[in-house]
């Protein structure tokens, strides 16, 4: 599930990373230069030897049910089919309509100014004058994770001044003058007494059809599909085609091509989107010679990093992020919550299920002072545990009636009994699972111990799943000399086989454990933390392990300080072939279009009422539904007369 990948190479042609050498392989006796049997056995009959295959550097076709590349997943499972627009609908096939207008009655949710709908023969809405007149429809079209446009237009023909125009507006209203404001259109318009239909971003022509002679005059068909993709330089864009079905039933199509930077070019819940990043949908006429039917927007579910939504919420159901404020989740109203008044992070998420009930458990850290004074001033932190079983996560109870798992309920203190060096932070919890979710025997919490003078530690307490929040008697595990060990991350393969990950200076190791919860094995270093452009720090991170069939994948999801100093989150996955104690761990790679979030990102912004940091981030795929990825940060939001701590539950979606 290499999902990055994807969107850097989708319809490029460009290589994958970390593909087998076909050199490599035993090419064996063959008819057709190698090619396995069990893929091409159409053409010529299964003759080829069992081991003789060769492997396409992609994926060839997104609809035969055939692994072309023998990376462990079939067509629109595979990445390399994800840009493709057929593969951007949810597993059920369905597809929201946002928007769904015949024209036969007046519109109410579309603005609109001289134009009116028509009946017989046939639904329109037409001009009234030379205009320009236009609609535009008062919901925003959600693009980040793809959209389709439908509309048919009409045309008669003989008019030089005349128009219709499908525009994509940053605006939900138009000047009567001017008309619509187009960031995208799709305009039929004569040229030289040619009818044309032009593609164009911000007014600048990007494709014409047909490229010579001219469309037939009636009715036509006009397709616009926009999905998330990565330009040439590696920065998240939208891509569009356009699909063109003229009168006399000849199909024209615009190869994709980038037509918005993501999200620079789209707006967000300030500018009227609630749902995600887009831009409002329009129609304008020119004359009477054109009039419009039938229009529609279906939205997508594409695989976008770059796209996040608020965790909970049915795919199109506008909504904002939910700030879980700490002192609203009960900690800090009595003593003996203190320990996270200044601030939660250090985040570790798992889901676990129960009945017919997903539980989420979140594992953080917390200090009595202002936890941004880290690492300026002597800090201590404890560490404690929420679970939810809300879809939204909005619901919390807290473990351990609100005061540390582990650790003093006052962290930073000058005298009393539960005073002393004793620093416990950057929880992790390894929840080995079976086949149904549930738990699979014991578990292990593993957190950092600070000690003054003294290298950190990694500590790890067994779990007794009927007794979560009491973990076992703390002990040390051995890692190499020298390493100011940092930010625990693990990862469970299957219920013999989990992972360690950890930061040690600008770098990130990985090593297998044993079934006892032990480091096996040297560690290996898998990705430098400046190629995500942390340069100033990490903060925390948390790796997602996916397992299909005999191929592994390691997501790293990253939140560190970037050379201004604002934290942000980024991505980085590698995968192999094989099982990691004896293939070795993938290299990880950087996502092109990191980062995939920042606090000035709309979606955390709207919210933020001074200067807002993540100080911590975890992350879990939801059970029973392996594309929705469950985000949930640690914020904190400090303003001159008010400083607040909170979770923020976010999802995505994607394969």
């Amino acid at each position: 599930m290499r999902f990055l990948l994807v969107l850097a190479c989708a319809l490029s042609g460009c290589s994958i990373w970390n593909k087998l050498d076909p050199n490599l392989l035993d090419a064996g006796p063959s008819f057709d230069g190698g090619l396995d049997a069990s893929v091409d056995a159409p053409i010529d009959g299964g003759e080829d030897a069992p081991d003789s295959r060769i492997i396409f550097e992609r994926e060839m076709d997104c609809d035969n049910t055939v692994d072309e590349d023998m990376d462990g997943v079939t067509d629109c499972d595979d990445p390399d089919c994800a840009s493709l627009v057929s593969c951007c609908t949810p597993a059920s096939g369905s597809r929201q309509a946002i928007v769904d207008e015949d024209w036969c009655s007046v519109p109410a949710d579309w603005q609109r100014t001289g134009l009116t709908p028509r009946g017989a023969p046939g639904c329109r809405l037409e001009s009234d004058d030379l205009g320009p007149n236009f609609a535009v429809h008062d919901r925003c079209v959600p693009l980040a994770s793809g959209a389709t446009i439908t509309a048919a237009v009409n045309w008669a023909g003989g008019c030089a001044t005349c128009e219709a125009m499908l525009a994509l507006s940053p605006i939900d209203e138009g000047d009567p003058v001017t008309g619509l404001l187009e960031d995208v259109a799709v305009r039929m318009h004569e040229v030289d007494s040619r009818l044309v239909i032009d593609l164009t971003r911000a007014g600048r022509l990007l494709s014409r059809v047909p490229e010579s002679g001219s469309l037939p005059a009636g009715r036509t068909s006009v397709t616009l599909d926009l999905f998330p993709a990565l330009g040439e330089d590696g920065a998240p864009m939208v891509r569009a085609t356009l699909t063109v079905l003229d009168a006399l039933g000849v199909r024209h199509v615009v190869e994709p091509m980038d037509v918005l930077a993501f999200p620079n070019d789209l707006i967000g819940a300030a500018g009227g989107c609630d749902v995600s990043p887009g831009l409002f949908l329009g129609v304008q006429v020119r004359g009477t010679t054109a009039n419009f039917g039938p229009v529609r927007v279906l939205r997508s579910e594409c695989a976008n990093p770059n796209f996040f939504r608020p965790a909970g919420l049915a795919s199109g159901v506008p909504g904002s992020a939910v700030w879980l404020e700490a002192a609203d989740l009960g900690f800090g109203v009595t003593t003996r919550e203190q320990w996270t008044v200044g601030g939660i992070g250090g985040a570790s998420v798992v889901a676990l299920h129960s009945g017919s009930t997903d539980y989420w458990h979140y594992f953080i850290d917390g200090t009595n002072l202002n936890r941004a004074n880290d690492p300026d001033q002597e800090l201590d932190f404890s560490i404690g545990a929420v679970s939810a079983a809300h879809p939204g996560l909005t619901s919390f109870a807290r473990a351990a009636m609100g005061g540390p798992l582990e650790g003093h309920e006052m962290p930073t203190c000058a005298s009393g009994p539960d005073c002393g060096v004793l620093d416990y932070r950057e929880p992790v919890a390894l929840f080995p699972l079976n086949g149904d979710g549930g738990w699979e025997g014991f578990g292990a919490l593993f957190w950092i111990s600070r000690r003054d003078g003294l290298p950190s530690e990694l500590l790890r307490a067994v779990l007794d799943p009927a007794t979560p929040d009491v973990p076992g008697t703390p002990g040390a595990l051995p890692l190499p000399a020298g390493c100011a060990v940092a930010h625990p991350a693990v990862a469970s393969l299957d219920e013999d086989h989990h992972l360690l990950f950890y930061a040690c200076g600008q770098q990130v190791y990985g090593v297998p454990l044993n079934t006892s919860f032990s480091p096996v094995g040297t560690p290996v270093q898998l990705i430098d933390t400046p190629a995500l452009g942390f340069t100033l720090g990490l903060v925390d991170f948390e790796i997602v392990a996916t397992v299909r069939g005999d191929v592994t994948t390691l997501q790293l999801w990253m939140a560190g300080r970037d050379a201004r100093g604002i934290t942000r989150l980024a991505l980085a996955d590698g995968w192999v072939e094989g099982a990691i104690e004896t293939e070795g761990f993938p290299t990880l790679s950087a996502f092109s279009g990191n980062p995939i979030l920042s606090v000035d990102d709309p979606i955390l912004a709207e919210d933020c009422r001074g200067v807002c940091r993540i100080t911590g981030v975890g992350v879990a795929r939801e059970l029973g539904r392996p594309t929705i990825v469950r985000v949930l940060l640690s914020v904190t939001d400090e303003s001159k007369t008010l400083v607040r701590h909170a979770i923020v539950p976010l999802e995505q979606t994607l394969p």
